[in-house]
């Protein structure tokens, strides 16, 4: 039996749901109503925040995870590796989907990436915080809202089946603002199945997928800044 302090929480990732909900909200309509520079402080702190929250809430998912990794660490490695590549395989399939049918026009998703893009490389400081929170912060709280929820406190709920169709379904639809970006969707969608496949195959080993979801976005980040400068 897990000591008091790491039990799972029955009633806390409604909770942690709803905070992300608020901050995917603002992420969406935010940037229209207040000026860019404000826009950002609450985002990014709000994910800061939020990520605090998850970890505190979801504390046994950790502690599960991190007992898991310590027993069979070569198989969390091994799953971090298949996501990844994974995720190379969502990418290719994606960037060909974008050259079969001659479209070049950015979304309003990768529109607003690359402004971002721009800004983070204005400074150091920006571009360490620009990392920092895509790299790391983000990858947390939506391994634990796509991954940790579905799959592991709504186990005893849906199938397996039923939750990689939702989390899929969800995971593409937040990021991407328009039916222009559809390439998009099969980019996502990949994702999702790669991420979850870790986190399933793993023995529901969330540090499994944070990591894999952690390296695939920092390590594209980073490219992004290089090519900015």
């Amino acid at each position: 039996m897990l000591p008091a302090a790491t039990r799972p929480s029955v009633v806390g990732w409604p909770w942690f749901l709803g905070l992300y909900l608020l901050l995917t909200l603002w992420i969406i309509l935010g940037r229209a109503l207040v000026p860019e520079a404000l826009f950002a402080g609450i985002k990014n702190s709000g994910y800061v925040a939020v990520m605090l929250v998850g970890v505190w809430m979801f504390r046994d998912a950790f502690t599960r995870s991190w007992q898991t990794t310590r027993r069979r660490p070569f198989q969390a490695l091994a799953m971090v590796a298949v996501a990844i590549a994974l995720m190379g395989v969502a990418s290719a399939v994606s960037q060909a989907a974008i050259l079969v049918v001659g479209s070049s026009e950015p979304g309003a998703n990768q529109s607003a990436i690359s402004s971002e893009v721009l800004a983070a490389s204005a400074s150091l400081f920006a571009a360490f915080l620009f990392v920092g929170l895509g790299g790391l912060v983000a990858p947390v709280v939506e391994e634990l809202v796509f991954r940790e929820i579905p799959f592991g406190r709504l186990r005893h709920v849906i199938s397996t089946g039923t939750a990689m169709i939702l989390s899929c379904l969800v995971f593409t639809a937040i990021h991407i603002r328009g039916w222009d970006e559809w390439p998009l969707m099969l980019l996502y969608a990949g994702y999702a199945v790669a991420l979850a496949s870790a986190y399933l195959l793993s023995g529901r080993n969330l540090l499994a997928c944070i990591t894999a979801h952690a390296l695939w976005n920092g390590i594209g980040l980073v490219f992004l800044l290089v090519s900015a400068r």
